[in-house]
């Protein structure tokens, strides 16, 4: 509004034109102040959240480190057989020895630990050799697959962390039995499936189940989900399902 001498209502309330200019002046720094008060808050808390995620992923990290020394640790102790153990290596030594064998499981994960025999040596390492391995491949695995699945670096870093963090898996990774090359095989199973773009891609997945299945049988159990996984996420539906029962029933 102008304020001009003949406007009584101006004159009423002092809004003279120098007032005016005063109170819109005022009035436009107070809008300032709070937008600059408004952005300084939403940068502390953007710096804020920052250092908190950078905190968490090096904590996260230093469990997966962790977690992968205690399973690289003395990994041949103790030089004795334990637990189920006796199964297993004497399965890989008759192998080894040619010798007929007789066990409840496929032979692949035997044959696993006679390589890691081969390698070593008929000893506590040589026989843990193959599970060490794979336990540790099986760290990097959960990372992949987290990242891949949840498309975040950091939900990466969750997965491997309570993978290298358990205590379970880390029995398994120092310790002569099957479960944790099962446990490896098919992690890489679900995480080229996941990754899979091509008929290929959707073989090699479903090779690994295969695999998976050649050391234990409850290895097939994966293969209905992520068969249907696969489908759904593959535009060609009948090629992928096809793809996927070529590469299983192959292995």
């Amino acid at each position: 509004m102008i304020c001009t001498p003949p406007n009584v209502w101006c004159r009423l309330w002092g809004a003279t034109p120098k007032a005016l200019g005063q109170r819109r002046a005022a009035s436009g720094h107070l809008r300032y102040r709070r937008t600059s008060v408004q952005d300084d808050l939403s940068h502390n808390a953007g710096r804020a959240g920052l250092r908190l995620e950078t905190l968490t992923q090096v904590l996260l990290v230093a469990l997966i480190a962790g977690g992968a020394a205690a399973r690289i640790y003395d990994f041949g102790y103790p030089n004795e057989l334990t637990w189920d153990e006796h199964h297993f290596v004497d399965n890989a030594r008759n192998i080894l020895a040619r010798r007929s064998d007789c066990n409840d499981h496929p032979p692949l994960g035997k044959i696993l630990i006679a390589a890691g025999i081969l390698a070593i040596g008929d000893q506590g390492a040589g026989w843990r050799l193959a599970p060490l391995l794979l336990g540790l491949a099986l760290i990097g695995l959960a990372y992949a697959l987290g990242a891949s699945a949840f498309r975040s670096k950091t939900a990466g870093l969750y997965a491997a962390a309570f993978i290298a963090a358990s205590g379970f898996v880390l029995a398994f990774s120092k310790t002569a039995l099957l479960d944790g090359m099962l446990a490896a095989m098919m992690a890489a199973a679900a995480l080229v499936l996941w990754r899979a773009r091509s008929w290929r891609g959707i073989t090699c997945g479903a090779v690994l189940i295969g695999l998976a299945a050649s050391i234990k049988f409850t290895g097939i159990v994966l293969a209905v989900p992520l068969a249907m996984m696969t489908v759904a996420r593959y535009p060609g539906r009948w090629k992928a399902l096809g793809a996927f029962a070529l590469g299983a029933i192959t292995v």
